[in-house]
């Protein structure tokens, strides 16, 4: 039989840079911690359609503060992003008066891309925290907002704007409950 889950396996990583010192009888041994990646999103992660409002928007993703607890002072690298055809995008991060822009460049169309972020974003646990895509369409029928086949995770992975400031949550079940995926 067939499931629709996901299993993510993490290798542990090793220190680079070590470095051991001998002074009598003491060893200082210093290195450089390894990076870890997690990977934090809201829905099932899986492409199931794609729609537009025949206009530019913004579509993304909140978390709240407590969601947000296990990686605060962390710092957001990089976001996946399955981009169409027909669109440009950027990328908008919004936490409390902090706010990232970054014009999307040489994008794969209807594939994963990672997103390199220019400069580190550091979370703060303390506010919530949007991540989102300004879609500007080439065309009045291109679809570039690509979504999940849900449930909802409702308030947190369907959020819209028109204006990048003014936020809402596309829900409306049956037909409008699902996640935008990134």
């Amino acid at each position: 039989p067939t499931t629709n889950k996901s299993i993510y396996v993490y290798e542990l990583k090793s220190p680079t840079e070590v470095t051991a010192k001998v002074n009598n009888n003491d060893v200082t041994i210093r290195w450089k911690a390894p990076i870890f990646e997690q990977m934090v999103y809201w829905g099932t992660g899986s492409a199931y359609q794609m729609i537009g409002f025949g206009r530019d928007f913004y579509f993304g993703q909140r978390w709240e503060p407590t969601d947000l607890q296990p990686l605060h002072q962390k710092l957001l690298r990089s976001v996946l992003f399955l981009p169409t055809e027909g669109s440009t995008y950027s990328l908008l991060i919004k936490q409390g008066e902090r706010e990232y822009t970054q014009k999307l460049q040489k994008l794969v169309y209807e594939d994963i891309n990672t997103i390199e972020l220019e400069q580190p974003f550091t979370i703060d646990a303390s506010k919530d925290l949007i991540v989102a895509f300004h879609a500007y369409p080439t065309k009045e029928e291109v679809y570039p907002a690509v979504i999940d086949e849900g449930p909802a995770i409702h308030e947190k992975g369907n959020l819209v704007s028109l204006d990048g400031k003014n936020w809402e949550y596309f829900y409306e079940p049956p037909t409008d409950d699902f996640n935008f995926l990134l």
